[in-house]
């Protein structure tokens, strides 16, 4: 069960000072097991919402390209190599790959998906004061310092 992974992964000492869960909790039974779980090891829960605009999220993903032997990313729109289609890492040509689940149609429809799913888990930590937007249109160096600033770490 879920809920037992999260319970035993979270009690391992790498997770004394706290840890960070991605993607989870994304329903509201998922959030309130959290609840219970915080409670039982005496956490304070902080949620951070990482917001996109639709436009910006699709061409990242739709964009994005994998090299198959080496698992580098690229960009078609923001993080190009150096020749087209080919990944930098390799003297050999290792052609790109568009993964089938970053193609427009299956990328609007997980995102809408999520969106329908996750809202209630979305207004529920909202409602309770406990969560934080972070602007991710910056570059990473600027999300990171937004998430830090969020949970009051200094950088």
């Amino acid at each position: 069960m879920l809920a037992d992974v999260v319970r035993d992964r979270t009690a391992k000492a790498d997770c004394e000072w706290g840890y960070i869960l991605d993607g989870f909790p994304r329903t509201i039974t998922q959030a309130e097991m959290l609840e219970g779980l915080a409670a039982e090891q005496h956490r304070e829960i902080r949620t951070i919402y990482v917001r996109l605009e639709r436009k910006e999220l699709l061409q990242r993903l739709t964009g994005r390209r994998i090299c198959p032997m080496c698992n580098e990313i690229y960009n078609i729109y923001t993080r190009q190599p150096r020749r087209e289609g080919l990944c930098d890492r390799h003297e050999t040509n290792v052609e790109l790959i568009h993964r089938d689940d970053d193609r427009e149609e299956v990328v609007d429809n997980r995102i809408s998906k999520w969106a329908e799913m996750t809202k209630p888990v979305y207004d529920y930590y909202r409602s309770t004061n406990r969560l934080e937007t972070v602007d991710a249109s910056v570059p990473v160096e600027g999300v990171f310092q937004q998430i830090c600033a969020a949970l009051g770490m200094e950088r």
